[in-house]
């Protein structure tokens, strides 16, 4: 459960985090992840010119803020840890520097998106009937929705309400350094395939994986979606090849069986899962 305590706003950012909803497509095959994920945020001050994301190694491929293209300026932190060739031991205070940013807690942030100019932070009437309506479906869930109408103001002075602003990325993982380890897809690699991440008290994890911000005082209501292939013979699909006759005959380059690619794959996690029946949607009308 989320409650106003909870949503803290950090020294160094201008808004509150509201929501994140998150839809993740796990591809065996290339060893990558792909997304999207909403963010809903609440400003603190009419004057928020831009949003400050942790994302370490995403590339994103897509991005809006109230349906609205925005700029986006990213940094990679593992260019800049790249030492140049002519470094020793003797230069390990210059690798340092360079890598310094991410080991703050919490770490700096690598995505600035940088809002439309034609976009305005528009106020909002805490009396009118959106408002209310969202106060009293607070009542009734304990308080989660208490975080669609924040207010600001200092005190003696008149609170003001401003709209959410919803964000909208797209991104993806290609070669994954951090957050999620790939077991088993190299030849010399016996092992099971399969993928995991795990729990960190540390920032650095989870912005490996997703643009988030991840700091463990900003918390908010999460929904978390993970797409996976079936079976093991559909996360690794043969390649059909084409004979001089014409026939055709499947080419299974990993080595399976027939038994091991009817096995299916599981997704494990940690925390309170809700099952229900999803229509089955392409990965090109998620993502595209």
């Amino acid at each position: 459960m989320t409650t106003l305590d909870s949503l803290t706003v950090s020294p160094s950012r201008d808004f509150t985090l509201v929501s994140q909803r998150l839809e993740l497509e796990v591809d065996f095959a290339t060893q990558s992840l792909r997304g999207i994920t909403e963010i809903v945020i609440s400003p603190q001050s009419k004057e928020l010119r831009s949003i400050r994301l942790n994302g370490r190694q995403c590339r994103i491929t897509f991005l809006t803020v109230e349906g609205k293209a925005a700029t986006l300026k990213q940094q990679d932190p593992y260019t800049a840890a790249r030492s140049h060739p002519s470094y020793t031991v003797h230069q390990h205070h210059l690798l340092r520097t360079k890598v310094e940013p991410q080991l703050k807690v919490p770490p700096e942030e690598e995505i600035n998106i940088i809002l439309p100019k034609s976009l305005q932070i528009k106020e909002v009437d805490p009396f009118s009937i959106a408002a209310q309506d969202a106060l009293s479906r607070s009542r009734v869930s304990g308080g989660n929705d208490l975080a669609e109408t924040p207010l600001t103001g200092f005190p003696g002075e008149q609170a003001v309400q401003l709209a959410n602003l919803h964000i909208v990325i797209k991104w993806e993982v290609i070669e994954s350094r951090d957050g999620l380890q790939w077991i088993g897809f190299h030849p010399e690699d016996s092992r099971y395939p399969h993928a995991y991440t795990r729990i960190s008290p540390f920032p650095g994890t989870a912005c490996s994986i997703f643009p988030c911000v991840d700091d463990p005082t900003a918390r908010c209501p999460w929904e978390i979606s993970i797409k996976v292939p079936r079976t093991l013979g559909d996360a690794f699909p043969s390649k059909q090849l084409s004979a001089d006759g014409g026939e055709e005959k499947l080419s299974d380059d990993i080595g399976f069986s027939d038994q091991e690619r009817a096995l299916e794959i599981a997704v494990v996690c940690s925390g309170n899962m809700e099952e229900a029946e999803v229509r089955v949607m392409t990965s090109s009308k998620i993502l595209n």
